[in-house]
């Protein structure tokens, strides 16, 4: 997916001084976990080739059959994220949940308050097709980053 100049800035903003909460709004779902990939890579210090779903401390929730995220993987991840990791680096883990829009009202209270006092060395990562379908306190606990399509000027 290409993506504007002002995404490309707030992904490059972001990446040089990473908060512990992202949300990622974007319309085009294969194309924004593809952009949401690279920079998680960034994030790690991994190259393009390292396959992200075999990592050790990267955390990925997605939605489940009845088409929610639900409130069990949620526990899951927090009692992950509150062990320690061994490495060194500033960002050591990311947590990705992908369609985030579809966490329940307990799962989306479950997330606040590990954005409320987050791992020192974790990014926690919401992949939303609509940004206000989150609680506004997670909101104004993250890091916002809204992928569109360049305009026809940026074409040109």
């Amino acid at each position: 997916m290409l993506i504007s100049k002002t995404s490309k800035r707030q992904i490059d903003l972001f990446l040089k001084d990473p908060s512990n909460s992202l949300v990622i709004e974007s319309n085009a779902q294969e194309s924004g976990l593809e952009i949401t990939y690279d920079l998680i890579k960034k994030l790690l210090d991994l190259n393009e080739n390292n396959d992200l779903d075999n990592y050790n401390y990267f955390y990925k929730i997605q939605k489940n059959k009845k088409n929610t995220v639900a409130i069990d993987d949620i526990r899951e991840l927090i009692k992950k994220l509150k062990l320690k990791s061994l490495n060194k680096n500033l960002i050591n883990r990311v947590a990705l949940i992908i369609d985030s829009e579809l966490m329940s009202e307990e799962a989306q209270n479950s997330i606040l308050k590990l954005l409320e006092e987050p791992p020192k060395d974790t990014v926690i990562i919401l992949l939303t097709k609509s940004i206000r379908s989150l609680k506004s306190t997670i909101i104004s606990r993250s890091a916002i980053i809204k992928l569109t399509k360049p305009t026809f000027e940026e074409f040109t």
